[in-house]
C-alpha cells in the first residue's frame, strides 16, 4: 500500500512539474484556431495518437449549462463555475492520456485539474475545474492534452488550446 502512495505521489509530482514547465514555456502562447495536440512542433515524431478537444462548456453550480466558452467571456466574481473540457479519440485504438485544465491570472495559477486516463478507441474523456473568480481581473483558460511518454520526448507540450476570459 506504501509503494502505491509513493508512486502516485511521484506520478503527480511529474504530471505537475510538466504542467508548470509548459506554463513557464509557453507563457504567452497564442494557437490559431489549434484544436488538435501537436505532438512535437519542432519536426520530431508526431506518430503519437492525438485526441481532439471537442468542448468546452461553462455550467453554474446547479450543474446547469451557462454554455459553451468563448473568448473573453466573462464571469460573475464570487460565484462558482464548473469549466467541462472534453476531448475525442478519433483513433481505434485506445491510449493512456493525461488531461489537464488551468486558469491563471497574472501568471499565477487560480485552478489546476488534471486526469490521467485510459481513453477507449474512439471514446472520450473530460476534465472538469471547479473555479470561484474571486476578483475581476483577466484570465486565461489553459487546456492540455497529452500521452505520459511525451514527457520525455521535449520540447515542452504546448497547450492545445488558451481562451482568454
Amino acid at each position: 500500500m506504501q509503494k502505491k502512495k509513493t508512486f502516485l505521489f511521484i506520478a503527480a509530482v511529474a504530471i505537475a512539474a510538466g504542467i508548470a514547465a509548459a506554463l513557464i514555456y509557453y507563457a504567452n502562447f497564442n494557437p490559431l484556431n489549434s484544436k488538435s495536440l501537436i505532438a512535437n512542433e519542432t519536426g520530431g515524431d508526431n506518430s503519437i495518437s492525438k485526441l481532439n478537444l471537442t468542448s468546452v462548456k461553462a455550467y453554474d453550480v446547479n450543474h446547469s449549462l451557462i454554455g459553451e466558452i468563448e473568448p473573453n467571456q466573462s464571469f460573475k466574481t464570487n460565484h462558482p463555475v464548473l469549466i467541462q473540457t472534453e476531448f475525442s479519440n478519433p483513433d481505434s485504438n485506445s491510449g493512456e492520456y493525461i488531461v489537464a485544465s488551468e486558469i491563471r491570472r497574472d501568471s499565477e495559477t487560480e485552478s489546476l485539474t488534471t486526469v490521467q486516463a485510459d481513453v477507449a478507441g474512439s471514446g472520450s474523456v473530460s476534465v472538469e475545474t471547479y473555479w470561484k473568480p474571486e476578483q475581476a481581473g483577466d484570465y486565461s483558460l489553459l487546456i492540455f492534452a497529452y500521452k505520459p511518454e511525451e514527457l520525455d520526448r521535449g520540447p515542452v507540450i504546448a497547450p492545445v488550446e488558451m481562451i482568454e476570459l
